[in-house]
């Protein structure tokens, strides 16, 4: 296996752009003669984010990346400008289903974080502000791909959404063993 110092990939002025314009250049799709040359562009580009994400180590450590990355906001952008991620188009599914997955793996990553602090307030030292502002994020992507109408795409984002429950059961039952209200509760989509 190669190793790669993550201060090289995560580079704001070179790599990283880089790296979402080729997530972008899947583009909306149409009958364009060098779309699967771009989807799979778009593919291995996604590709690498998820291997940078996916790096073992430890939970703040992953959540700064994350937000380093400013991971949600340029996924959102290339949703909105370049891959429509509400209307199936056949030229680009594979891009899409690549997306799901990484936004899967993303979300997976944070509500690691996110349970690590509800059962662990005092010890954790994870930036639970962040987390809670990349969770928030997430959710508009998390949904419009769950949404897809593409069994592939909202397949890639289910282990999330049941993640997501489990998650969610935590910190209700966190919050009735502290007293807290559900209105007091601080992930709140």
């Amino acid at each position: 296996s190669l190793m790669v110092d993550l201060s090289l990939m995560v580079n704001d002025q070179v790599v990283v752009p880089v790296l979402f314009s080729c997530v972008a250049a899947a583009g909306t799709g149409g009958d364009e003669v060098d779309a699967t040359a771009r989807t799979d562009l778009s593919v291995q580009a996604v590709g690498c984010l998820s291997e940078v994400v996916g790096r073992g180590m430890e939970s703040n450590k992953k959540v700064a990346l994350i937000a380093q990355l400013n991971l949600f906001r340029r996924l959102h952008d290339v949703t909105q400008t370049e891959i429509n991620i509400s209307e199936v188009d056949v030229t680009h599914v594979d891009a899409v289903i690549a997306i799901a997955g990484l936004i899967c793996k993303v979300g997976e990553e944070l509500l690691q974080a996110w349970d690590e602090y509800i059962t662990n307030v005092i010890t954790s030292n994870c930036d639970v502000d962040t987390v809670a502002l990349l969770l928030r994020q997430l959710v508009s992507l998390f949904f419009q791909c769950y949404a897809y109408d593409d069994i592939d795409v909202s397949g890639a984002v289910v282990p999330l959404a049941s993640r997501l429950t489990v998650t969610l059961g935590k910190e209700k039952e966190a919050a009735s063993t502290s007293g807290e209200t559900g209105s007091s509760m601080r992930l709140a989509f």
